[in-house]
């Protein structure tokens, strides 16, 4: 068995840690094993993720000025498995 995620999720956020966080809560429920969370986002963003989980294996990305399309597209860059969801932070917007 290889260790390697087969599917990577990009998750773009910019100024909203709360969904941030509500956001990495859901995925760190998926039953799915194999999966790899890459987080682009600005400091206080990064700062969630550093605070919520420890000991797991989520890539971050730093994004000081809000671009949806470049934070995807770095997501995907750095992504080790399949990048096959790319989610904001919250649906709205």
């Amino acid at each position: 068995m290889t260790d390697v995620p087969s599917l990577s999720v990009v998750v773009a956020s910019h100024g909203r840690p709360r969904s941030l966080r509500r956001c990495l809560t859901a995925l760190s429920q998926s039953a799915f094993t194999r999966l790899e969370i890459i987080v682009v986002a600005d400091k206080e963003g990064l700062e969630v993720v550093a605070r919520m989980h420890r000991g797991q294996r989520i890539k971050t990305i730093l994004q000081a000025a809000p671009n949806l399309s470049k934070a995807r597209n770095d997501g995907i860059a750095h992504a080790a498995g399949d990048p096959g969801i790319l989610c904001k932070d919250r649906s709205d917007g």
